[in-house]
């Protein structure tokens, strides 16, 4: 494959997507129009805070606003992607200035993950079992409800956990993702 220009973006794209959803339970609508820190964009990356900041866009939740932290390794990804490119919006879905402007859609995010994982399958030499981005926010749950154990705390966990997952219900968390602390 000719490494060019448009390949770079396309693997920096990719590894932001893997990145971002690692460190955040995040579905993947508010990444869509993700955006710098500025003043008109209501899902961003603060660079300088080391945060994402995503505002609920559904009328009627409850939830709100979801500030999540960054991880170094993310951040760094992110700075390269902003600094050598200049895009307003990190997943370009709103910028005019991009190659492909609003090429980017929920179900190209989607199919962009899908081939990043068969990808890393493949490299690693292990046969691709489907692990999509809602699996991600199961393991995000699991991971998060093991280190709490059950107590007292773990309550309290799952309260933070549901507002983090944007569910404005704890019955929607517990229904969707207790199924897989096995």
């Amino acid at each position: 494959v000719k490494y060019n220009q448009k390949n770079k973006l396309s693997d920096i794209i990719r590894l932001m997507l893997v990145s971002i959803l690692i460190d955040v339970p995040v579905r993947l609508s508010p990444l869509i129009e993700l955006g710098w820190k500025n003043k008109k964009n209501n899902n961003f990356i603060d660079l300088e805070t080391k945060k994402i900041v995503i505002r609920n866009h559904k009328a009627s939740a409850s939830i709100g606003t979801k500030i999540h932290d960054l991880s170094d390794r993310t951040i760094e990804t992110l700075k390269y992607f902003k600094n050598h490119f200049n895009y307003e919006y990190v997943f370009l879905a709103n910028d005019r200035k991009a190659d492909y402007a609003n090429s980017i859609t929920h179900r190209s995010l989607s199919e962009m993950w899908t081939r990043t994982m068969k990808c890393y399958h493949e490299h690693a030499g292990i046969p691709y079992k489907k692990f999509g981005i809602h699996q991600v926010r199961q393991s995000y749950f699991s991971l998060e409800c093991k280190k709490v154990g059950f107590t007292k705390e773990m309550i309290l966990k799952l309260y933070e956990l549901q507002k983090q997952l944007g569910h404005t219900s704890l019955h929607t968390s517990l229904d969707h993702y207790f199924k897989n602390l096995e």
